[in-house]
């Protein structure tokens, strides 16, 4: 077909009917079932948690193929402008490597916390999971936030970063949570520009396949789509 028409599929260019296909897709699931479990769980907790979790059968044979599908559906769905709604920190990657957020403003906690509060259970030894989804989370944030209003003052917002400061000390002598992310000191200069850039491509559907036409040296794209620091 491409052959027959000066190599542009008949299909449409870069096959943008395939997009319409998979986003009408995603719809007519969310519609029906005003969730993504189907798509979502067996990436997650394997292919065998769905019959356990929700009762029914898994659409994919593996946790692989599972993951593979995921990966093409946020995909599409990104060049259809959707937005899907957001462990293991392979996934977790995977997740906001494609823009999910990390804060919702309608819940009263956040990831954070009960992140944090997890890893303080621990004791100084610390499972490598739980530390490798700290890190990714603190990749894509300028900040942590707590339960911190936007309105809040400068004296309130004292009093919060002393309160962190005194809940989760061990998590800061240890290293795990650095000053820099809680307001004690500034933020640096190139991740806050990371989080800025990032956000700007999530409002347009570009994550993460938009950071390659960036005019950006190639030695950052790695760093913006947040697979190293």
């Amino acid at each position: 077909m491409r052959n027959n028409n000066g190599t542009v599929c008949m299909m449409g260019k870069y096959h943008n009917i395939l997009y319409v296909a998979v986003s009408t897709l995603l719809e007519g699931i969310y519609a029906c079932e005003k969730t993504f479990e189907r798509i979502l769980i067996g990436a997650i907790f394997g292919n065998k948690a769905p019959h356990y979790i929700a009762g029914w059968k898994c659409d994919f044979d593996t946790q692989e193929e599972n993951l593979r599908a995921l990966i093409y559906f946020i995909d599409k769905a990104n060049d259809a402008g959707l937005e899907l709604p957001f462990c293991n920190d392979d996934k977790l990657l995977i997740f906001l490597r494609f823009g999910a957020k990390v804060y919702n403003a309608s819940e009263d906690s956040n990831v954070f916390e009960h992140l944090l509060n997890r890893l303080l259970e621990f004791n100084h030894v610390y499972p490598y999971n739980l530390v490798s989804c700290l890190q990714l989370l603190l990749r894509v944030v300028p900040t942590i936030k707590l339960g911190i209003q936007d309105d809040i003052t400068e004296e309130e917002y004292k009093i919060h970063r002393e309160r962190f400061l005194e809940k989760y000390s061990n998590l800061v002598e240890d290293g795990l949570v650095p000053l820099s992310r809680y307001g004690f000191n500034s933020p640096e200069l190139k991740h806050l520009c990371r989080c800025t850039i990032r956000e700007r491509l999530w409002e347009n559907y570009q994550l993460p396949n938009g950071i390659k036409s960036l005019a950006v040296p190639e030695s950052l794209w790695r760093y913006l789509d947040i697979l190293e620091d």
